[in-house]
């Protein structure tokens, strides 16, 4: 999971200072960041917050190789090991240690100083009155998912519909670079059109996309380029068998993508579920 770009946080009861060093030597051998955590009270605090009843049934010899009844434990030492004193400090202030130590090292970042999901919708009267004269390209249920996925901010750094290279290097890397900065990006988000829409439009000075016959979001720019169903489907979910639900949705989309130098999005998509 880690290796995939995730954060990973592991609870595991780990007495032994070898399994503990083997598993920091394996990240780090792999070139990816290791940090060993010490939540650190006293047998006895351990005791009393035993819930289970685990220390009890040890103690009445119950249970054998027993941590810290009959079986040692070795304490972690060294400047790798970042301990957390939970006599010390309460639990807000234990769990703002690990998050600390996180944003210094740069695994998150201090959501005071960056904003990551910021709405780009806008609702302009004058884009969206001249956005009539536009060609139009409707938007399924799903497209319209995605367009609500980039115009809310939610696919952040994104903040249009894939050009070509940003589709390649998220099928091949599973990033999305922007200004020099990689970010994870696992899912292709593109926006599909026929081959007699890309003719019909490919001098079109913007295109509006339109989902239940209104205008909610504008592409400035237009530029097209082949939809490749079939690396899509095997770099994203391993196969090109047409039974899978969302293979299958992208065989049947059209043969060219369609992004542009920048979109406008215009309207707040709306479900009408309880949910928006």
């Amino acid at each position: 999971m880690n290796m995939a770009g995730q954060i990973v946080f592991v609870a595991f009861i780990a007495p032994e200072a070898g399994p503990r060093d083997k598993a920091r030597e394996t990240h780090e051998a792999a070139g990816l960041t290791f940090q060993e955590v010490y939540i650190s009270a006293s047998l006895e605090v351990c005791e009393k917050r035993d819930t289970k009843g685990l220390y009890k049934k040890a103690r009445a010899g119950q249970m054998k190789g027993f941590t810290g009844v009959d079986a040692p434990y070795d304490e972690p030492q060294g400047e790798h090991v970042l301990r957390v004193d939970t006599l010390a400090n309460s639990l807000e202030a234990s769990v703002q240690i690990v998050i600390n130590d996180m944003i210094k090292k740069g695994i998150v970042r201090d959501s005071n100083r960056r904003p990551i999901v910021n709405t780009l919708v806008v609702e302009d009267a004058a884009k969206a009155e001249a956005a009539a004269a536009y060609p139009k390209l409707a938007l399924d249920t799903m497209q319209t998912e995605f367009l609500q996925t980039i115009g809310e901010g939610w696919a952040y750094p994104l903040n249009r519909f894939m050009n070509e290279m940003e589709l390649l290097e998220c099928l091949q890397m599973k990033t999305l670079t922007v200004n020099g900065e990689r970010h994870l990006m696992s899912c292709p988000i593109t926006q599909h059109c026929t081959k007699e829409f890309k003719e019909a439009n490919a001098n079109a000075a913007a295109i509006s996309l339109t989902w239940n016959g209104k205008v909610v979001a504008i592409i400035n720019g237009p530029q097209f380029f082949d939809n490749r169903h079939e690396e899509i489907c095997t770099r994203t979910f391993g196969c090109f068998e047409k039974s899978h639900p969302m293979a299958e949705n992208i065989v049947n989309q059209g043969e060219f993508l369609v992004s542009g130098e920048s979109m406008d999005f215009i309207s707040h998509i709306k479900w009408d579920d309880g949910l928006d």
